[in-house]
């Protein structure tokens, strides 16, 4: 192979690599929509309400346990981590609770059950969304 033949080749296998490194799909944060995470038994769950920054706790099942929801983020202000519980039962009202995050701020939600005030958290799942 001669010199010009040779360079042409790398050339183009350099080129081709490129074309296929620029066409690989891109991972990108969850679009900003409300995400609802429901707890392993379907018992309990935890909407987050992105226009408006609202977490909403739902008691779905009388099983004599509460549902715990947690909305974690971090932002220039540090990170963040809040609380929300209903313990009312089910078939009742949720518990609501509002947060001023950042436009565009990645937030995980997480939702558990548990038996009483300092049961145990148990049956979670966690989802993450956009602020």
């Amino acid at each position: 192979m001669n010199r010009g033949t040779g360079r042409t080749v790398t050339v183009c296998a350099l080129g081709a690599a490129l074309l296929g490194a620029l066409s690989a799909p891109a991972h990108s944060a969850p679009a900003k929509r409300d995400v609802t995470v429901r707890t392993a038994d379907s018992a309990g769950s935890a909407t987050f309400v992105h226009h408006g920054d609202t977490l909403r706790v739902c008691d779905l099942k009388a099983d004599g346990r509460r549902v715990v929801g947690r909305l974690l983020w971090t932002d220039l202000r540090g990170s963040h981590h809040t609380l929300t519980e209903d313990s009312s039962g089910a078939g009742n009202s949720c518990a609501r609770q509002t947060f001023d995050i950042p436009e565009g701020t990645p937030v995980t939600i997480k939702v558990c059950l548990k038996k009483g005030p300092k049961g145990i958290q148990e049956k979670c799942a966690l989802e993450r969304a956009v602020a």
